[in-house]
């Protein structure tokens, strides 16, 4: 590319002479430019202007063109006049519409729009049938055409950012499509037809108002990477665990209470976040997860930990805090600043409920009341089954001990049978 020094004219004059076919320009850019019949790319990022010279239009060889943070409020007619264009980029500036007219753009295979403040895509978004990628993130964009279905050369969609509440059904046509953004809008659904992007390798839908998915989504074979943060998800669709090549789930902040137990057939997945969620269990399944190396799951109610997880062997990562049911110390969970290797987080647990857990086989039974009312016979009957009908009073306090079987088979439980003396200096140990 040449960077020209001098004048804008200066660095045209150079370039004709040079016969570039690739251009920066820094400043006003004018008629001149024109004259460039061999340019192919023309970088004007970052320079401070209104609009281009209709010349511009005569650069029938360009393929690329550079218009981003120009602060153009509109898009220059001269551009669409480039029938050779392949990449454009108008992100940075203050764009609240593409002209219909953008649809003689036919070579165009990449257009950004990023950051800008686009609020309608025209129909004949559709009529750009070579396009590759579309990339019109952080905008203003409420609605899509349904004339997007039409772009059968799509693999990357990037709508991320924007104020969409719905997508086209359409939107299932694009059969090419590899990459999907849509977070950080307002979607409450998506349609069934997103199940047929069967090319499709990574979803990303966090930051929406989800809150269930279609069963269709089971039919996303390719699918490596499916993050739905931040939405209002309750529940999870079995067919989930059809999707055997999916490495990466994000689930973190959702209202989900339990897990689908096909979700253990997902042989691939490395990663799985499902941090601030309603979790009080964990289906066994999970042991199945032979790849996974991380599982984020604090901020949840986990009462317990199945004890599958000891089997994921490839485990480097187990996060648990905020997980008080489990009885696990912090010290335990992260030390030095560093979460604690997850066999030592497992073992520790699992110990600790199995210590928990051991029959006490141990009682205890205080006999009170009055003076010379029986308490010591009613002992001896218990133990023993005697009677004594010239039984003494008790002095004080008079403890035996009780052993009777248990439910098991050679287990004993010991009952300390504790007979207080029933004068009145006795009542305060009543």
């Amino acid at each position: 590319m040449l960077f020209g020094k001098g004048s804008v004219e200066d660095q045209i004059r150079e370039a004709l002479t040079s016969g570039t076919t690739s251009l920066s320009l820094i400043g006003l850019v004018p008629a001149e430019v024109g004259r460039l019949e061999k340019l192919e790319k023309l970088v004007l990022r970052g320079n401070d202007i209104t609009d281009l010279p209709p010349e511009l239009g005569r650069l029938t060889r360009l393929k690329h063109l550079d218009l981003s943070g120009c602060n153009l409020t509109a898009v220059p007619q001269a551009v669409l006049q480039l029938p050779r264009l392949e990449w454009l980029d108008l992100s940075g500036n203050s764009l609240h519409h593409l002209p219909s007219e953008f649809g003689r753009l036919k070579s165009l295979k990449r257009l950004l729009v990023v950051g800008s403040t686009l609020e309608v895509a025209p129909e004949t978004l559709g009529e750009l049938e070579e396009l590759e990628e579309l990339n019109f993130a952080r905008n203003r964009l409420r609605l899509l055409p349904a004339s997007l279905g039409r772009l059968r050369r799509l693999a990357s969609l990037d709508l991320s950012g924007n104020r969409l509440e719905e997508l086209p059904e359409s939107i299932g046509r694009l059969v090419e499509l590899k990459s999907l953004h849509l977070s950080g809008n307002g979607l409450v659904q998506v349609p069934e037809g997103l199940g047929n992007l069967n090319r499709l390798e990574s979803l990303d839908l966090g930051r929406n108002q989800l809150q269930d998915l279609p069963p269709s989504f089971g039919r996303l074979g390719s699918l490596r990477r499916l993050l739905l943060g931040e939405n209002k998800l309750e529940k999870l669709p079995p067919d989930l665990g059809k999707l055997n090549r999916l490495e990466v789930i994000e689930l973190g902040g959702n209202q989900l209470a339990s897990l689908p137990p096909e979700l253990g057939r997902l042989a691939r997945l490395q990663v799985l976040s499902l941090d601030g969620n309603l979790l009080t269990s964990l289906p066994e399944e999970l042991g199945g997860l032979s790849q996974l190396r991380i599982l984020s799951l604090d901020g949840n109610q986990l009462a317990e930990l199945p004890k599958a997880l000891v089997d994921l062997k490839k485990l480097q990562i187990l996060a648990l805090d905020g997980n008080t049911g489990l009885g696990i110390p912090p010290e335990v969970l992260v030390s030095g600043g560093s979460p604690n290797s997850p066999t030592a987080v497992l073992e520790f647990y699992f110990r600790q409920r199995s210590e928990a857990t051991r029959s006490l086989l141990e009682a205890k039974i205080l006999i009170v009341g009055q003076g010379s009312v029986g308490k010591t016979s009613l002992s001896r009957r218990l133990i023993d089954d005697s009677f004594d009908p010239d039984e003494g009073k008790t002095e004080g306090i008079a403890i035996s001990r009780w052993q009777v079987p248990g439910r098991e088979s050679g287990e004993t439980i010991r009952i300390n049978v504790w007979d207080f003396g029933g004068q009145e200096i006795m009542h305060a140990t009543h």
